[in-house]
């Protein structure tokens, strides 16, 4: 066991190491899908600083968040390397109630965990090993639940599993979800394309919501440049989908935003 402070200090600057200069992409977002990008809503988020006890305050288009409770978070460290390369678990509950345009409600409950570490070893010298190139790899884990109030429909279960590293350069999500029961809405990765001509860089990140192989929503939840920024964040949302599936990805898109923010803070 060690201290957090330190541990989240020696990660920090080893993330400067291997970073280096980051020179962004060229700000073009996700590379969406032609078919939503020609019929969604695009909704920049804004987000406030988050307060004690409560979930960021994302807010994009007519939704926003209309209360939170952050619950308790369980974190423990294991160093070693003299306090180079950390083993870290971590996790975090939280809930969330978002309105929309109309006066219906979503209620999310969700948790939030992360495990890095070390993931490949390099033998420095004779006898001697240290982890290197995905010394801070990590896996993101949310499960959480969104139910709209009052409608009695089953609640959707949210389910996304992301490998990275904790310096932000590369993330890839697994099999990700989002399920009624009788109706399942896989999460798949997006990334920015360069433009011909670009400097190599960070793209902008996102996922995509696609159902039976339409795309119904997406996330940009980071605009490229460094990889803890917050700016470039958007929605993109089919407008031709009804007022409870809307909510239900928006309050679902809010979830992994607050997840991400966590994530970088790690």
């Amino acid at each position: 066991m060690t201290n957090h402070g330190a541990s989240r200090a020696s990660r920090a600057i080893l993330a400067g190491l291997l970073l280096g200069p980051v020179i962004a992409f060229s700000q073009q977002g996700i590379a969406i899908d032609d078919e939503l990008r020609a019929s969604a809503d695009i909704l920049p988020v804004k987000m406030a600083g988050q307060k004690l006890f409560k979930v960021c305050d994302f807010r994009f288009g007519d939704y926003a968040i209309v209360s939170s409770k952050m619950g308790g978070t369980h974190e423990d460290d294991t160093t070693f390397f003299r306090e180079v390369l950390t083993h870290s678990d971590a996790a975090e509950r939280f809930t969330f109630v978002m309105k929309g345009a109309g006066p219906e409600t979503a209620a999310v409950k969700a948790k939030y965990s992360m495990e890095s570490g070390p993931v490949k070893r390099y033998e420095l010298l004779p006898g001697v090993t240290v982890g290197a190139g995905d010394v801070s790899g990590a896996i993101d884990r949310l499960d959480g639940e969104v139910a709209i109030a009052g409608n009695g429909s089953a609640p959707w279960k949210l389910h996304l599993r992301v490998k990275r590293n904790v310096a932000g350069v590369d993330e890839k999500a697994g099999v990700s979800s989002l399920s009624n029961g009788a109706r399942t809405i896989e999460i798949v990765d997006v990334v920015e394309a360069a433009a011909e001509g670009a400097s190599q860089g960070i793209p902008a990140r996102g996922y995509q919501f696609v159902e039976d192989g339409k795309a119904l929503a997406a996330l940009q939840f980071y605009g490229g440049g460094h990889p803890t920024s917050h700016a470039g964040m958007v929605v993109y949302l089919r407008s031709d989908l009804d007022a409870d599936m809307k909510l239900v990805l928006a309050a679902a898109m809010t979830a992994i935003l607050q997840a991400k923010d966590s994530a970088s803070h790690r």
